[in-house]
């Protein structure tokens, strides 16, 4: 027997078929005819764009788990290999450049008759942190003192006899009380779509910086668009974990349903597509990271949302699962895979949300 492979060309767009022949001695009569036999198994490539990447960098971006390939300048790349035609693909990134967070655009699904050039690889610089935390919002008229549960000054000698160390005694909140970029000790800069900086006295803006963390967030609209406050998501982000409750027990989710619109993932997948701020590199916060933006100087009794609403408006207080203003957080709960932390932003307070239930999202970079 005689086996012959014909292989097309080593890219996406040619697709690679194997066709065996075999010619058996004596002729296909003395075997009683037939045509032959063959096989004809169409295969394609995976590949795509990256853009973005400093100069020096590099990245690894992963095919499956498996298959890797190390990009270290801009332009088109190609998996080594192909898949055949029906296969599943899910791209990711597997090493992050240095200094650089990059994301992956059309990144899944089924090949289906053709190869996949499309895959977008977009690399940005990430903020430098400051290692530095913002303050509460407890204000100076919010101490305790000895045998009350009612607040008083915090300059107040009964509040120094409970404790002169209070949260409305120390802190940015007093040292930096100025509210002219931020109530007392916040400190924010109004951030417009192209992603350069406004005044304070902007009416329009998409973004906020941080100024004392070096964060840039995400700001809601009302417009019932991609990034309106009353839109909720759930939250899963494995399919390896069991995150999803099937009515009987917990199982890992799709990856459709991890990719969905109507999810966390799918979400930021979005946001980034559509370069929110001239930036591609959104993701979700950590708990820390969100709970920094609580206002707890707020009164949750007013139904206001316990942040500072001059810089981030159209923050919900109701409207997720529970009927509260919750936000996810990235930050898994350790031991139970099917719940992540939320914020909430009703209340201020933080726990641990099963993935399922729908919460609000807003994004950092």
């Amino acid at each position: 027997m005689q086996q012959v492979l014909n292989r097309g060309a080593q890219r996406p767009g040619w697709p690679v078929r194997g066709v065996v022949m075999m010619a058996l001695a004596g002729g296909l009569a003395g075997c009683g005819g037939g045509d032959g036999g063959s096989s004809d198994e169409a295969r394609y490539g995976v590949g795509g764009t990256l853009s973005g990447l400093a100069s020096g960098g590099s990245v690894v971006v992963q095919l499956n788990g498996a298959n890797t390939v190390t990009l270290t300048a801009n332009g088109s790349f190609v998996f080594g290999g192909t898949l055949a035609t029906g296969t599943a693909y899910v791209v990711a990134i597997k090493t992050q450049p240095s200094g650089q967070a990059c994301t992956v655009a059309h990144g899944s699904g089924t090949l289906a008759g053709r190869a996949v050039n499309d895959v977008a690889v977009t690399c940005a610089d990430t903020p430098a942190a400051t290692g530095k935390l913002p303050d509460t919002g407890i204000t100076a008229s919010q101490c305790y003192a000895v045998a009350s549960d009612a607040l008083v000054s915090c300059t107040s000698a009964a509040a120094k006899a409970l404790n002169p160390a209070q949260d409305g005694m120390t802190g940015r909140d007093v040292t930096s009380s100025s509210n002219a970029d931020g109530k007392l000790g916040f400190s924010y800069t109004k951030i417009a779509a192209d992603g350069s900086t406004l005044p304070a006295s902007a009416t329009t803006w998409d973004c906020v910086k941080d100024n004392i963390t070096g964060l840039m967030w995400e700001v809601k609209t009302a417009d019932g668009g991609l990034r309106d406050v009353n839109k909720t998501y759930t939250h899963y982000t494995s399919t390896t974990e069991a995150q999803f409750w099937n009515g009987s027990a917990y199982v890992p989710p799709t990856q459709a349903q991890i990719d969905a619109a109507t999810n966390t993932v799918g979400y930021v997948a979005a946001v980034n597509a559509a370069g929110l701020c001239g930036k591609t590199d959104w993701r979700l916060p950590t708990v820390d990271e969100l709970q920094g933006l609580v206002d707890y100087g707020v009164d949750y009794t007013t139904d206001k949302p316990m942040i500072d609403e001059t810089y981030f408006p159209n923050t919900a207080v109701s409207g997720d699962t529970w009927g509260w203003g919750g936000y996810w957080a990235s930050s898994p709960v350790v031991g139970s895979p099917d719940s992540a932390w939320y914020v909430n932003f009703g209340y201020g307070d933080v726990y641990g949300n099963d993935r399922g239930n729908t919460g609000h999202v807003r994004l950092v970079r």
